[in-house]
Order: C-alpha cells, then sequence, then structure tokens
C-alpha cells in the first residue's frame, strides 16, 4: 500500500536509502525540490523542502514522499505548487513527481500521481496542469491515466513540452462554475456531465439551450430539473418505441431527481423558486423572452447558480449509488 507523507526524523533512514539509490544512478533526481540540499544534513534538508512565503520568482508548495507500507521504503516524491507563475503555467505545472530507478515499471507512479491529486484537492486546486517532455511517454501516460487532457504542445528550452488538465472539480461545482461563465441554468447541468456523452459540445448546448428560464423564460419547470432529466435521459434513457419496462424506469428515475430537487430547494417550478428565493411576489418574476444582462449584481440576486448546482449534486450522488 503506498501513501504520501511529510518527512520527518522517523523517516531519515527511508529517505537516505532512496537518495543513495537515486544518487548511485547518475540519473537527476526528480522533482527538483527533494534535491535542493545535502539529505545527509537533515535539519537543512528539512528547511529546504518548501517555500512557506510566494516571492516574484517563486509559488509556495508542499513536498511528499511516497511511502510503501508494506516495505517501510521510499518509492518516489511529489511537489504540489499550489499556484502558477508565467513559468510553471507555460511549462512546469502544479506537480513534480519522480519513482526511484529501482521502482519504475510497476505502476507506482500511476498510484502516486492519484494519491497527489486527492492532496491538491485538500488544498483547494481544482484544476491541475501537469506538464511532460513529448518524448516521455511512461510519463504521458500516468497523466493520462489520472484524467489528464492534453491542451497543447509548447517548446521550452529546446525541448517540446506537453500541457496536460487534470480537472478535480465535482460536478456540481462545475454546473455552478458553467451558469456563472454565462451558460443558461439546463446548459450548465448538461455539461456538467458532458464527459460521459458521446455528443460534441455544441450540439450538447443547443440542445439544452431552450429550456433556460423554465423552458424559454416561461417560469415553468425549472431548467436545472429539464437538464438534470436531459443528463439522466443521455445515460439510462431508451431508444426503442415498445421499451415499456426501460421507459417506467426511466420515469421512475426522473420522478426522484425532481423529488430530491424539491426536498432540497422547496420546489421544481421556476416561478415558485425565484419568487421564494428572491423575496419577490411570483407575479414579479420577470417572464420576458429578453434575459437579463449578466452583471454582478445579477449574479448577486439570482439562485440559479446554488441551483444547478444542487440538480447536479443530486445526479453525481445517483451516479455513484448506481456504481
Amino acid at each position: 500500500m503506498l501513501k504520501l507523507v511529510r518527512l520527518e526524523e522517523k523517516y531519515r533512514p527511508q529517505l537516505e536509502e532512496m537518495m543513495e539509490e537515486w544518487k548511485a544512478s547518475g540519473e537527476n533526481i526528480i522533482p527538483q525540490a527533494i534535491d535542493k540540499a545535502d539529505y545527509r544534513d537533515f535539519d537543512d534538508y528539512l528547511e529546504s523542502l518548501e517555500i512557506k512565503e510566494a516571492t516574484d520568482q517563486l509559488v509556495t508548495d508542499t513536498t511528499l514522499f511516497c511511502l510503501d507500507t508494506e516495505e517501510n521504503r521510499f518509492v518516489g516524491a511529489v511537489n504540489i505548487r499550489h499556484q502558477l507563475n508565467d513559468y510553471l503555467l507555460r511549462a512546469g505545472g502544479h506537480i513534480g513527481d519522480g519513482v526511484r530507478p529501482s521502482k519504475r515499471g510497476k505502476g507506482i507512479g500511476t498510484e502516486m500521481v492519484a494519491l497527489t491529486l486527492e492532496e491538491c484537492r485538500r488544498l483547494g486546486i481544482r484544476r491541475v496542469l501537469m506538464c511532460c517532455s513529448q518524448d516521455n511517454i511512461p510519463s504521458a501516460r500516468t497523466i493520462q491515466k489520472n484524467g489528464g487532457v492534453l491542451e497543447n504542445e509548447v517548446e521550452e528550452n529546446g525541448r517540446i513540452m506537453q500541457r496536460y488538465w487534470i480537472d478535480l472539480m465535482t460536478r456540481s461545482e462545475k454546473a455552478r462554475r458553467f451558469f456563472e461563465e454565462g451558460y443558461n441554468c439546463s446548459q450548465s447541468v448538461v455539461l456538467a456531465f458532458e464527459d460521459l456523452f458521446d455528443m460534441d459540445r455544441d450540439t450538447l448546448l443547443r440542445l439544452a439551450s431552450p429550456f433556460g428560464g423554465g423552458l424559454g423564460r416561461l417560469r415553468q419547470t425549472c431548467g436545472c430539473v429539464s437538464g438534470m432529466a436531459m443528463a439522466a435521459g443521455a445515460l439510462y434513457g431508451y431508444s426503442d418505441p415498445k421499451a415499456r419496462e426501460e421507459k417506467a424506469d426511466l420515469y421512475a428515475l426522473i420522478q426522484q431527481l425532481a423529488a430530491e430537487f424539491e426536498k432540497e430547494n422547496g420546489s421544481i417550478n421556476c416561478r415558485q423558486l425565484l419568487s421564494s428565493l428572491m423575496g419577490v411576489p411570483p407575479e414579479q418574476v420577470d417572464a420576458a423572452p429578453q434575459p437579463e444582462a449578466r452583471t454582478p449584481e445579477y449574479y448577486k440576486k439570482r439562485p440559479c447558480a446554488a441551483l444547478a448546482a444542487s440538480a447536479a449534486g443530486i445526479l453525481e450522488r445517483k451516479l455513484e449509488r448506481k456504481g
């Protein structure tokens, strides 16, 4: 079993054993954060591991060592940069990681990065950038296995670097973010699940677009509920017109999702939700076709971002229960 640990005096033998092997191999030690000072001067080495205050050139970071608990040996290390400066955004990324020479090719790197991503989540880093050289195929595979999506390639110091993004946000957080980016309520919920659909984003957005504002701003069924139903249909729906059991199962699922949304928010009706949450009479809820400008004041008074997050969270939990 692997786990990430902070360096303490009790791990001094494990540190020395790993570093001696790495030094003897003649390879560069990665991440560089564990090779900035002489590991034999333990107190000085410990002090060198992390940057606690950011400067123009350096960002705050966390350095952790990967312990194989069965062997009681260090098998690698990771360095997490809490922020990205210009260089890190271009070709460095949030994570530097390395597996000691004798432990490579055993899947340790993939598992170690997965543990590191959990640490990133705890640190509040929701989108993680990881970079590797174009010719470093094992590193690229490790990143891809952990959800890395290649954005582009850049040249840095004569090398071609690949830039991968890993999204750590929950689907609830994604739905909120999409609404705050300007998508309507239905689109925001559907987009939170787009990676599960075999459909391009443009088509997905077009299909969801009429359901905003309670169906074309008619203020009827909340667009967040419609988006949740659309996503559920894409995942669990049927296409055979004679599929009576499948139809019944889907309708039962939609009713369950709607009931959970109503329990969380008080209604599934757009007008009622806005009336209640904005503190205005139902007849004062704007139903004109023209949407309001997305100003800071709009986001302050509208509950829709929270409702989108609620709908996505309900469906996300349903997916987890279904396995």
